[in-house]
């Protein structure tokens, strides 16, 4: 087989416009920009229209929570395509050409929704006068030089109130101001941070082998355009500060992830909720930096007391019913759930706290397999504290949109989306109305929470084949059953030599439900291995070259274009095929990227392995808990990984090294890596290259120690590396 000539390598770079240096866009749009391109045309139609109501106060209220729950659907259609569509550059480009159309429309007019802008525009013409805004409040005389008719009018809290923002949002505050002290240029900047939250989703999503069009989950988001670019709220900013903590986070930099939390932080105090998900066990480095960087920011504005550089916040709490408990969801149900006992607040404070403590004691403590689940850990740490707070306010759900481009959890798509109903309250503000539109709110997300649960636990404790599940969840069955119709695609890739006696019984054992395709790579076979596969109804491919790595990246290659998730395992009937959908079901569900079957964990047939195959794999696996801290048992041939993680790990090795190359780049890209039992029989036929002979025995024992040493000593990639930034053939072809 003729090589082709190697092609240079890119380099991978933290920076956005090496990335788009080389685009070309297609000639012809993919399947799934026209709908995008008509949802995103109806939506800006919306975003224009709702401008256009006439009337004030609640009259225009109502109206504007149609338009932006229709607003909301639209964008959950939109979440719908995005999310399946194959990665391309011109949805990429239609995603933000769209996301930025949105803004512009509504970021000229004046604020629809909140008058907090014009206390940020205040507060910066106070700094720029030499001021501590925490000092007085806007009606003090000795402000009255600062006053006009543009800004001061509109100012809530006036006549009582000092600002309640803490130093970071100050101090940006203050430098827009000195720009431009306009309510539209306040409102720019927020859109400007928006532009830093989406480069750093995209590139966080282009980190783990996502798409980076689904950036749309965020930049689409009606929640994110209203209250940022209509309303102008620094939650923009604070969300722009998390994005890149969690970018930082990923390239596993202590120092800047501690700096940019502080930063979100020093905005709003809630992201400091998130230290929990994204501190490194044992690192001293993010908690010195994130401590140093708040306290050095409040320096400045103690000119005011300790005690008086927190400005209105805790008036703002009393005012919001924080400190009474009234504005407490959950707090209100279990009064009335109690028959109108007066549960005290201290009661929900003290659950709240446990709550919160004991999930992230819990994050701290747990061995996690591949540290990529910080995103998983953080956004659960976001939701249980929103849900807990029950905010009053739309744009303090904001913050969860950002995790959603990872983790589209249901019941958050609806959270987000229909926080716009506490808009309601200015419609009919009388007692009981805030438990209301909070049941509209949290019960529903509750309900979809507590049945994915309960579908989760069904289709692990009692797979069935007749059983649907709810749309949009994809599940297999024990067998591999298919139970919907859409599901990522799955080619089982079988290297072969000299497997004539075995090779059509485990094509046939393979479940065609779960696989779309089965592909047997012939490593040069001397016997009847390429006739019985083509005649068992598989895909026959031929690799002269031999060895174990070049069969499987031959196999590889081979996969059709649309495949998703890539299936590994012997020809000799070793493996128990018909049980692939353990391996295959959890990266179909999004909670792993790499599942490796582990021979040692489950049963096995007695003769099945011998004693050297056991201890090398609990050997290997200590040596590379020791270098990664992944768990690993067995280097067993049974594996499925998703196709676009196996094109970033760049696989090099050609031998029986190939496995152990896979599971050792797969922990340092820091893939979702998980061990599941398989059970492991006698070859129904022939004898094993490896085991079967003294030579084949100390041949593969030195293939693998060279790989090992091989890939420990090479320098680390950086995790910002794409699969299209790939070679498209190894480095080292033998």
């Amino acid at each position: 087989m003729k090589c082709d000539p190697k092609p240079p390598r890119p380099v991978a770079r933290f920076t956005a416009l090496k990335r788009w240096k080389h685009v070309r866009f297609p000639s012809l749009p993919s399947r799934s920009d026209l709908p995008l391109i008509v949802l995103g045309g109806a939506s800006e139609f919306l975003y224009v229209h709702a401008l256009s109501i006439e009337g004030a106060g609640a009259s225009k209220i109502g109206w504007f929570i149609r338009l932006a729950l229709t607003e909301g659907v639209i964008y959950f259609a939109a979440c719908w395509i995005a999310w399946r569509a194959r990665p391309s550059r011109s949805t990429l480009l239609i995603v933000v050409a769209f996301a930025a159309l949105f803004r512009i429309s509504i970021l000229f007019a004046p604020p629809l929704l909140s008058d907090d802008v014009y206390r940020y525009v205040w507060d910066g013409r106070v700094q720029a006068a030499g001021i501590n805004p925490y000092q007085y409040i806007p009606a003090d005389p000795k402000l009255e030089g600062l006053r006009d008719q543009a800004i001061y009018p509109k100012i809530n809290r006036r006549d009582f109130a000092p600002t309640m923002y803490p130093p970071g949002a100050e101090a940006i505050f203050f430098l827009t101001t000195r720009i431009s002290q306009s309510v539209t240029w306040m409102k720019a900047t927020m859109v400007g941070f928006e532009a830093v939250t989406v480069w750093a989703l995209m590139a966080l999503l282009a980190s783990y082998g996502m798409s980076r069009h689904r950036v749309l989950i965020y930049a689409w988001q009606p929640l994110v355009v209203w209250e940022f670019a209509g309303s102008g709220h620094l939650d923009a900013i604070a969300l722009a500060f998390v994005a890149l903590a969690l970018l930082a986070r990923r390239r596993r930099l202590d120092s800047a992830t501690g700096l940019l939390l502080a930063g979100a932080t020093l905005i709003k105090f809630f992201p400091a909720i998130l230290f929990p998900a994204l501190y490194r066990r044992w690192g001293w480095k993010m908690p010195v930096v994130f401590l140093a960087t708040t306290l050095l920011a409040y320096i400045p504005y103690t000119g005011v007391g300790v005690r008086g550089v927190l400005g209105y916040l805790p008036g703002y709490m009393g005012e919001e019913g924080m400190i009474n408990g009234d504005r407490y969801f959950i707090l209100s149900l279990a009064r009335r759930l109690l028959g109108g006992i007066a549960v005290p607040q201290i009661t929900y404070f003290a659950f709240g706290l446990s709550v919160l403590l004991g999930i992230s004691f819990w994050f701290l403590s747990k061995q996690i397999q591949s540290e990529s689940t910080f995103v998983a850990r953080a956004l659960a740490l976001a939701a249980v504290f929103t849900v807990l707070l029950s905010p009053r306010y739309p744009w303090y759900f904001a913050w969860l949109v950002p995790f959603l481009c990872f983790l589209p959890a249901v019941s958050l798509f609806y959270l987000t989306v229909a926080s716009f109903t506490l808009y309601g309250l200015w419609l009919n503000g009388g007692p009981g109305s805030l438990f209301a539109v909070d049941s509209v709110l949290y019960l529903p997300a509750a309900l979809a929470v507590l049945l994915r649960l309960g579908w989760r636990a069904w289709a692990h404790w009692g797979r069935t084949d007749h059983l649907q599940p709810p749309p949009g969840t994809p599940v297999l069955s024990e067998t591999g059953s298919q139970t919907l119709s859409l599901l990522p695609k799955v080619s089982v890739v079988i290297p072969c030599l000299n497997e004539e006696d075995t090779i059509a019984e485990v094509i046939r054992a393979v479940p065609r439900q779960t696989a779309s395709e089965v592909i047997v790579v012939d490593n040069d076979s001397h016997d009847r291995t390429a006739e019985r596969a083509l005649s068992a109804g598989a895909q026959l491919i031929h690799e002269p070259r031999r060895g174990y790595g070049s069969a499987c990246y031959a196999g590889f290659r081979a996969c059709a274009k649309d495949c998703d998730i890539v299936v590994f395992m012997d020809g000799d009937g070793s493996e128990r095929a018909e049980l692939m959908s353990r391996l295959v079901e959890p990266i179909i569900n999004g909670t792993h990227d790499f599942v490796l079957g582990s021979r040692l964990r489950g049963r096995r047939e007695r003769g099945s392995m011998y004693l050297p195959q056991v201890a090398a794999g609990h050997l290997i696996g200590l040596i590379l808990r020791i270098l990664y801290g992944v768990r690993y048992t067995d280097m067993g041939p049974f594996r499925a990984i998703r196709r676009t993680a196996l094109e970033q790990l760049d696989m090099n090795e050609m031998t029986y090294g190939w496995p152990l190359e896979m599971q050792m780049k797969a922990a340092r890209a820091q893939l979702r890596i998980l061990e599941v039992p398989v059970e492991y029989r006698r070859r129904n036929a022939g004898r094993s290259k490896i085991s079967g002979t003294l030579t084949g025995t100390l041949r593969a024992t030195i293939r693998i120690l060279l790989t090992l040493v091989r890939v420990a000593l090479e320098p680390s990639p950086s995790p910002s590396k794409t699969p299209s930034d790939m070679p498209s053939r190894p480095r080292r072809p033998f």
